[in-house]
């Protein structure tokens, strides 16, 4: 298992019992780091103490609740977008130190992504309009570079290799991700081709409205 970069240790325990269903429950060992908590079980092992992840559930989008069961007590659950968990604790202020602690890392990953959104978002909107709004289509922009920017410069939400690309608006030359670049609009400085523009250049260059725009699409795929 490697760690990604900025990821540090923050606790561990193995007094939590993972609960499935009410049908089985096992000892495991829990990992929490700053940004996913790891769910694993022991390996055996003859030099020192070595365990094999089972699941990892990332800080971002967790959720904690404190569950009721009757059967098992002292229970919470551990909502993440990978896996949900219902585990058990020893003891009912385990179980409350638990929640505490993971509690206190959600709202601190998501002050800390706040904070570092806001900032990126003052960032681009500091930099200077190299193309005026009169001028969108009709004289080729300078395009931002891939290393400048770490998010969509329209919706914001940050870059990935694999789900949310860089692409560039041919209008207006920012780096935008696909869903803020799934349109096309003629361009009087490439010939009056069709190029890839993001959506802001689009309503502006067309005059087209999001209704309009979905309007046409329907009757184009019909």
């Amino acid at each position: 298992f490697t760690l990604e970069s900025g990821c540090f240790f923050k606790n561990i325990t193995h007094l939590i019992t993972i609960v499935e269903t009410n049908i089985c429950w096992c000892v495991v060992v829990f990992f929490q780091f700053n940004n996913m908590l790891l769910y694993c079980v022991p390996k055996f092992s003859l030099v020192g103490s070595k365990f094999t992840v089972r699941t990892r559930v990332g800080i971002d989008g967790m959720k904690i609740v404190e569950t009721h069961n009757e059967e098992y007590p002292h229970t919470f659950q551990v909502s993440g977008k990978e896996r949900t968990l219902e585990l058990q604790a020893s003891s009912e202020q385990d179980k409350e130190e638990w929640i505490k602690a993971l509690q206190s890392t959600i709202d601190a990953f998501q002050q800390r992504n706040e904070t570092f959104r806001n900032a990126i978002a003052k960032e681009y909107d500091d930099m200077p309009i190299e193309v005026s709004t009169a001028e969108l289509g009709k004289r080729a922009p300078r395009w931002i570079r891939d290393n400048e920017v770490t998010m969509c410069m329209k919706c914001k939400e940050p870059f990935n290799a694999l789900t949310r690309r860089r692409h560039h608006c041919r209008a207006c030359g920012h780096v935008v991700c696909w869903k803020c670049s799934d349109y096309k609009a003629h361009l009087e400085y490439d010939g009056n081709k069709l190029n890839k523009v993001c959506k802001d250049c689009y309503h502006i260059i067309t005059g087209c409205t999001d209704s309009e725009e979905k309007k046409k699409r329907g009757i184009l795929e019909v």
